[in-house]
């Protein structure tokens, strides 16, 4: 399993009594299969900040939810 990309997408969030608004992070990783085939996944920041493109190892999921990757220390 390859790593092939990291994104994030940052949402603001406008208060409606100012004009404050807060911030909101979501984080996605783009694996490659073996088959050549593509799939993103939601993850968490912790896991965004231990993995990078081109990371190889192990993938576990369910459906479309990413469980945990393992990466390969060789």
């Amino acid at each position: 399993m390859l790593l092939t990309s990291k994104r994030t997408n940052v949402t603001h969030i406008p208060h409606s009594n100012d004009h404050h608004h807060h911030s909101s992070t979501s984080y996605y990783a783009t694996f490659e299969f073996e088959s050549g085939d593509r799939q993103e996944f939601y993850i968490t920041a912790r896991d965004y900040s231990q993995i990078a493109n081109y990371d190889q190892g192990k993938l576990t999921f369910r459906g479309t939810r990413f469980l945990g990757f393992e990466r390969d220390r060789t």
